[in-house]
């Protein structure tokens, strides 16, 4: 065992082994579990636009459609891009009734939250300022206990303000893919989504095959074991999971391109 950082002493007791080798086996892990839910946010920032595209070397390759209609993918008039050289003329507000306009009219719900990276959210306070628009919506508000939140969440979401009833966040991670960062939220676009029960956003996931599991079968969110080979010895962990995040009512997302 590697004398690992920060460890007191220089001659490692019995005791001090047996701790750092449970805190690497744990930083392992936690690396796993990161890995798997980051696989996981970026298929579905996929999904929100409509197509999900899955290639890894020498393995799977393939392209899933949901079906979003083509009228909820589109961009801005020159004339209306909230970067407009006079920040006087875009209107942010009728822009989000207008997606709202969409998925009601194909669904008869409404619009709850709308996301972009933090350009384009940069941009939307830029104009909003310009024009005297307070971004909290008062009359959106509900009476009761008054919570005081953090400005940015553990998941890196900033919420800023609601605007024509649709709460505004800004979210300018990243992840890697096949070794390239990638924005989870594509720039210049700010993605218009349905958080509700009735919009049917749901992660499925394929069952594993493995021969530890009764039946050789195994049905589940992530499947996880571990062994130890014995010559070297070496604790082994293996951990699978096969998501697949399918909005079953595509049509209650939109994807507005609103910078040049």
């Amino acid at each position: 065992m590697e004398r690992q950082p920060g460890q007191a002493n220089i001659f490692a007791s019995a005791s001090d082994m047996r701790s750092a080798g449970q805190q690497a086996v744990a930083r392992d892990l936690q690396h796993m579990r990161n890995k798997m839910a980051n696989t996981e946010e970026y298929m579905c920032a996929l999904a929100i636009r409509g197509v999900l595209t899955y290639s890894v070397d020498e393995e799977d390759h393939f392209q899933i459609t949901y079906g979003k209609p083509g009228g909820h993918t589109y961009a801005l008039a020159a004339g209306q891009v909230w970067d407009h050289a006079d920040p006087l003329v875009p209107r942010p507000e009728e822009d989000i009734l207008t997606a709202n306009q969409l998925v009601n009219d194909a669904t008869g719900m409404n619009i709850t939250d709308a996301i972009m990276d933090g350009a384009t959210a940069k941009a939307l306070r830029k104009v909003m300022v310009k024009q005297g628009t307070n971004l909290l919506d008062i009359s959106n508000l509900s009476v009761g206990a008054i919570t005081i939140s953090a400005a940015i969440g553990t998941s890196g979401a900033k919420f800023f303000g609601t605007l024509a009833g649709v709460r505004l966040w800004e979210y300018s991670r990243t992840v890697k893919v096949n070794g390239v960062s990638t924005a989870l939220i594509r720039p210049k676009y700010v993605e218009f989504v349905t958080a509700s029960p009735e919009a049917e956003n749901i992660m499925y996931y394929g069952s594993i095959t493995d021969w530890d599991v009764p039946g050789g079968l195994f049905v589940g969110e992530r499947f996880t074991k571990s062994w130890i080979e014995k010559d070297p010895s070496v604790l082994v962990h293996l951990a699978q999971t096969r998501p697949l995040p399918v909005p079953r009512r595509p049509d209650t997302t939109v994807s507005a391109q609103v910078l040049t």
